[in-house]
């Protein structure tokens, strides 16, 4: 059993690839909103999930690192989200236990491209949003008295 994947396929319809171009954004488009949709709430619906997912960005993980790596989620939480992902497909569950159990989780090879682009620009999105909130906030502490 070494070497195993264990892999539950999603059960979601196929959804169209859409190519969107900036500016142009089919706003009130069904097809990319519900796109949209399910993209965030399977990378990002739950608590920790966006953070499991960057930890996976370096490699398979067991799940005490992964742990300890995440000390503030309860390891119910963890194991609840690794499921998830994993029925999702986002992540894959490689069983390399002989005798003693060892189970390390990686990003799903034929989504890790896309989810580490999204994860990216999801990073470089939020380094703006800080900033600018940042700025924001110096601004009012300047303009108060």
């Amino acid at each position: 059993m070494q070497n195993q994947r264990h892999f539950r396929p999603i059960k979601r319809e196929r959804i169209p690839r859409l190519n969107v171009t900036p500016g142009a954004i089919p706003a009130s488009d069904a097809a990319f909103i519900r796109a949209v949709s399910t993209a965030v709430e399977v990378l990002f619906g739950r608590r920790w999930k966006s953070e499991i997912l960057c930890v996976l960005l370096g490699g398979p993980v067991r799940f005490g690192q992964l742990a300890r790596r995440l000390p503030k989620a309860s390891k119910k939480v963890l194991t609840q989200n690794l499921r998830q992902l994993e029925i999702d497909g986002v992540i894959a569950r490689i069983d390399k236990s002989d005798y003693v159990l060892h189970v390390e989780y990686e990003l799903a090879q034929d989504l890790r491209e896309t989810v580490i682009a999204l994860l990216d620009h999801a990073a470089q999105w939020g380094g703006r949003y800080l900033a600018r909130s940042a700025s924001r906030a110096d601004e009012e502490l300047a303009d108060e008295p």
